[in-house]
């Protein structure tokens, strides 16, 4: 065999790209005049340099998934449901509803529906705000990324350094055992009290979730419901409508910041301002819940 000094100038001035990382000694090709050894190196060097590709690709996808831009501006609402049956139905139910705002025909269905569908638009964006994984997130059996206590690399830490303050976790939240939906409304004191009321055992979640979150029932307008005007991260975006205070004022109680939100959006329309703290409305085996732990927190 001939020494790589004889060899033609243009094979001892190849550089291989990312040769260290890349390149092992028994495939070093570089001075080999073997084609089909030669070739096989190569090929080893190739499918390794596509695998390390692809792991990164997959790397950067999983820490770039919570904080893409377009993501954030435009989160798919739809993809935390889990039925995709529903799926199906809400998305069209978003293409019919943009179509007929687009020709100027909105129905009063759509209206309830609309309002609905931009509940579950905003906290989709609070979840990727928050560095959560939105698909599927709303299966039954899911936890509370806050509640899993593992190790954590330091950027899958959360929530997400740019997260909003008032979405940013109470000792509660990060100490019992929850669903993750609870995590996704920009209102602390709110939160606190959805778990209180879930320790006490005195709160239906199922009922709860379903008036915030149902798009597709029946009867949307006579239901209890949340409006967003504006920034889902924004506590003074929010609006709770009548029947959401008849039914769940118990819960807002010792949330000032959503009965505030709610009378300046009223106060906009004209609207009287409703009586704080809305006393009627309480439910007196709620207005003072004790805590327990709840077993697996810490």
């Amino acid at each position: 065999m001939e020494s790589s000094e004889e060899l033609p100038k243009k094979f001892s001035t190849i550089q291989a790209p990312c040769w260290k990382p890349i390149c092992r000694t028994e495939d070093d090709w570089r001075g080999v005049t073997n084609p089909v050894e030669r070739k096989k190196r190569q090929n080893r060097i190739n499918q390794r340099t596509f695998r390390r590709k692809k792991s990164a690709q997959k790397k950067e996808q999983r820490n770039k998934q919570a904080t893409r831009p377009e993501e954030i501006d435009n989160p798919d609402g739809a993809s935390l449901l889990t039925c995709p049956q529903r799926i199906a139905r809400v998305r069209e139910a978003i293409k019919a509803a943009y179509q007929a705002y687009m020709l100027n025909v909105p129905g009063p269905t759509n209206l309830h529906m609309l309002i609905r569908l931009n509940v579950l638009q905003a906290i989709a964006r609070n979840a990727v705000l928050m560095g959560f994984w939105t698909e599927g997130l709303c299966k039954d059996d899911y936890v509370s990324p806050y509640n899993d206590h593992g190790p954590r690399l330091p950027h899958e830490t959360l929530p997400l350094a740019n997260c909003p303050a008032a979405l940013a976790p109470t000792r509660l939240q990060r100490t019992m055992i929850h669903h993750p939906w609870i995590d996704l409304f920009p209102f602390p004191d709110f939160r606190e009290r959805v778990l209180r009321a879930l320790d006490a055992g005195i709160l239906d979640e199922d009922e709860l979730c379903l008036d915030i979150l149902e798009v597709d029932g029946r009867d949307l307008e006579e239901r209890p419901a949340l409006i967003v005007w504006g920034e889902s991260s924004n506590p003074m975006a929010w609006e709770a409508s009548v029947q959401f205070l008849r039914r769940w004022g118990w819960l807002v109680q010792g949330c000032p910041e959503l009965l505030e939100s709610t009378n300046y959006w009223r106060e906009r329309r004209n609207e009287r301002r409703l009586p704080q703290p809305l006393m009627m409305m309480l439910a007196p085996s709620a207005t003072n819940v004790v805590i327990r732990p709840s077993p697996g927190t810490r």
